[in-house]
C-alpha cells in the first residue's frame, strides 16, 4: 500500500514539475515575443505628470499618489516640460495644477537623496536653475490656478505659492514642516510667502 502511494506521489510530483517547467518556458517565450507597442510602453518612463486639455484649459496633475505626490528629479523634469509646453501653447490661456489622489504635494522626495550611493549627498538635483520640484524659481508667463487637497507641505507649498490663485479644500494641510529639521526653503518660498501673508 505504501509502495503504491509512493508511486502515485512520485507521479504527481513529476507532473507538477513538468507543468512548472512548461509554464516557465511559455512565460519566457511570451516575454521574448512581446509586440513592439508593449515593449515601448514598458520601456517608457512613468507618467508622473499628467497633462490634458479641457477645452482651452490645460490641466497639469502630479501623479505619484503612493508617495503623496512627493516630487523626485524625474517628476520635476516632467513638470518643467509640462509648463514649458503650456506657455508655448497659444490656444491655452490658463492652467490648473493639481495632485492626483488624496494629496496635492508633500514636497521633494527625500528617498531619492537618501538612496544616493555617494559618500556625500549630491545637491545637484536640488540646485537646478528652474527649481528642485519644478519651475518654481521663475515666473510663469500665463495664469496658473492651484487646486489644493490633502497635504501641501514643504516644496509642495512652494509649488502652490508659484501659482497665481489657490483653491483649497477645508481639510487641506499647509506648512513648512521641513523647517523643524533645519531644511531650508529652496524654491522661492522665502520670497513669495512673506509677500503674500506679510511679516
Amino acid at each position: 500500500m505504501l509502495r503504491k502511494f509512493g508511486s502515485l506521489l512520485a507521479q504527481q510530483v513529476g507532473q507538477q514539475a513538468r507543468f512548472t517547467a512548461a509554464s516557465r518556458t511559455f512565460s519566457s517565450t511570451k516575454a521574448l515575443h512581446k509586440d513592439p507597442a508593449t515593449q515601448e510602453a514598458e520601456a517608457a518612463p512613468p507618467k508622473n505628470i499628467l497633462v490634458e486639455k479641457d477645452k482651452n484649459i490645460t490641466l497639469i496633475g502630479i501623479n505619484r499618489p503612493q508617495q503623496r505626490n512627493a516630487i523626485d528629479s524625474l517628476t520635476a523634469s516632467q513638470l518643467c516640460d509640462a509648463f514649458a509646453n503650456f506657455e508655448a501653447d497659444d490656444t491655452s490661456p490658463v492652467a490648473v495644477l493639481y495632485g492626483v489622489g488624496g494629496s496635492f504635494c508633500s514636497g521633494f522626495d527625500i528617498l531619492e537623496i537618501s538612496t544616493d550611493e555617494k559618500e556625500e549627498i549630491s545637491v545637484d538635483i536640488l540646485m537646478r536653475p528652474e527649481g528642485s520640484v519644478g519651475p518654481t524659481r521663475r515666473q510663469i508667463k500665463k495664469p496658473v490656478v492651484c487646486g489644493i487637497n490633502g497635504y501641501c507641505i514643504a516644496n509642495g507649498l512652494e509649488l502652490a505659492l508659484m501659482c497665481d490663485l489657490r483653491v483649497m479644500e477645508e481639510s487641506a494641510v499647509l506648512g513648512f514642516f521641513n523647517r523643524r529639521f533645519g531644511v531650508p526653503m529652496l524654491d522661492a518660498g522665502t520670497i513669495r510667502l512673506p509677500a503674500m501673508i506679510g511679516l
